[in-house]
């Protein structure tokens, strides 16, 4: 290409087609030439040399096409050195040259340097990567009008036909984008006279007129119409795939292993309330169960649509449904407020409250780093966990405004306990449950709806319709149940108030009163006084 030595380029054609034979021939043949098999990984070598080796021709031919060396592409894409006339270094079936436009497109698609690195042409300058693809993908273009110039060989059916779909729904999906792309190229180029003088391409209708004389073919399809046929095949395989290929065991496991440790870590800080202390039929239900369709490629190796935060999302609804209902049966249960204080003041209205170790705090909504280091005897003992001056304080989540920025004081003994709801032998047995965690009473499923119809109820039926076998559904099955003692015991509750945001009236700190006094306390107090 440097001398414009046009002969020199053609007289290498020559030899590389007979390179390419002897090539193919180990290809075709697992032996060497000592009779002996070939190894997995010299096999492996032959096919990546066997790649290579065209991808390079292909690359040559495209930088003819750049540099619009017409006459010079001309005799390249005719030459033969057989009868019946064969093509080694020439995609000639519309199906090689499909698989070499996806494998290009492809290819750069995943490294979008590919090609440069690779193959450098004359004349580009800055980003080359898509001008050396859009060269391929215009030559590959042009041989899909040069198949109905050459002779065929062995029949319509092995030049016309466009080959195996893959399996996976990547892969399909991938193909289908990039046969929209050889749809536009073909576009492209039916009106390039140069371009079709290259392959002696006239039209259609002559071209295919004379064919289906030979082959007794009277409705011999063009290239797109083939290409849109295959899309069509592509998408009736992704329907079927969607329904019956298998789910990702590791895809379900990392899903609900994932959903089990964020409702593990988001407990953490209830250990105190956990186990049964004493005898309450009254419960509040605090049922945070989510049952969830999800597309069956969610689940699948290699989909077509990529899914990312599933066991996030469950988790973040059942755990804030949670955080609502904990904090709306404290609220029930003790609905009225003995003080309303500043922020400033509440430490102070602590100390008022002459608590010890054997008293409790339950807050929710307050953000109690913020009197880290200005509060002395304040400390943070773990997540949502602080101590003062030995009394425990439980600092929980509460995005609802009603119940938020409440604290309810109590005596450790009288504090609520929760425990969990375990669904019946029947509801483990319809929605194939497993217990994921004992601890927290956690139980999960998920399966194909195709492979259990009986998963599917309203309102899901209805929503889903026909497509419901292209889904699974994920049911998370959680009942923690909340009890408070049976019998009267005091508490006092306090809203919280910043004066930043909140209006109204707030209490004096000087109207707060002792808790009622516990034993120690008592006794404490009694020996201050003497």
């Amino acid at each position: 290409m440097f001398y414009n030595k046009d002969e020199w380029i053609m007289e290498y054609w020559k030899m590389a087609s007979q390179k390419k034979d002897s090539i193919e021939s180990k290809y075709l043949y697992p032996y060497n030439e000592e009779r002996k098999p070939y190894t997995k990984e010299q096999i492996e070598e032959i096919q990546k040399q066997r790649e290579n080796f065209m991808e390079f021709h292909i690359m040559l031919c495209s930088m003819l096409i750049q540099e619009k060396k017409y006459r010079l592409l001309e005799l390249m894409l005719s030459f033969t050195q057989s009868e019946p006339p064969s093509y080694p270094l020439v995609p000639s079936s519309l199906s090689d040259i499909i698989d070499t436009f996806n494998k290009i497109n492809h290819n750069s698609f995943i490294n979008p340097f590919y090609y440069e690195s690779r193959y450098q042409m004359p004349n580009m300058h800055g980003i080359t990567e898509g001008k050396i693809v859009g060269a391929a993908n215009c030559y590959l273009a042009l041989l899909a009008y040069r198949i109905y110039v050459i002779r065929w060989n062995y029949g319509y059916e092995s030049v016309l036909n466009t080959g195996a779909l893959p399996n996976t729904l990547s892969e399909l999906n991938a193909l289908k984008d990039n046969l929209d792309v050889f749809k536009r190229w073909l576009e492209r180029i039916k009106d390039n006279k140069d371009l079709l003088n290259v392959v002696r391409f006239t039209s259609f209708d002559k071209e295919i007129e004379e064919k289906a004389l030979i082959y007794d073919k009277a409705n011999l399809l063009r290239p797109d119409q083939l290409v849109s046929r295959m899309q069509k095949e592509i998408l009736d395989k992704m329907e079927q795939l969607r329904t019956t290929l298998p789910l990702s065991v590791e895809k379900i496991d990392s899903e609900e292993h994932e959903l089990t440790g964020n409702i593990i870590k988001a407990m953490a800080p209830y250990g105190d309330l956990l186990g049964r202390r004493f005898s309450q039929d009254k419960c509040y239900n605090l049922n945070s169960s989510v049952t969830m369709p999800f597309p069956n490629t969610a689940f699948l190796n290699n989909p077509d649509v990529g899914h990312a935060g599933i066991a996030g999302c469950m988790s973040s609804y059942m755990l804030h449904n949670f955080y609502h209902m904990f904090a709306s049966s404290f609220f029930a249960e003790h609905s009225q407020t003995d003080y309303s204080l500043s922020s400033e003041d509440l430490f102070q209205a602590i100390d008022k409250l002459n608590l010890n170790e054997q008293h409790y705090i339950i807050a929710f909504g307050l953000y109690f780093d913020y009197y880290i280091g200005t509060i002395k005897d304040l400390k943070k003992e773990a997540d949502h966990k602080y101590s003062y001056k030995g009394i425990k304080i439980l600092s929980l989540n509460c995005n609802t405004e009603v119940f938020s920025q409440m604290v309810y004081v109590m005596r450790f003994e009288d504090r609520p306990f929760m425990d969990f709801h375990e669904p019946t032998a029947e509801e483990q047995k319809k929605l194939c449950l497993e217990k994921m965690n004992g601890l927290y009473g956690l139980w999960l499923s998920l399966k194909k709806i195709s492979e259990h119809p009986e998963l599917l109820e309203e309102p899901i039926k209805t929503k889903l319709g026909d497509k419901a076998n292209q889904y699974s559904l994920f049911a998370a099955i959680w009942g923690p149940k909340l009890f408070f003692k049976p019998n009267k015991y005091p508490v006092v509750s306090i809203k919280v108030k910043y004066r930043l945001t909140n209006e109204g009236e707030y209490d004096n700190v000087d109207k707060v009163k002792p808790f009622i006094p516990t034993e120690e306390a008592t006794v404490n107090q009694e020996q201050e006084n003497e």
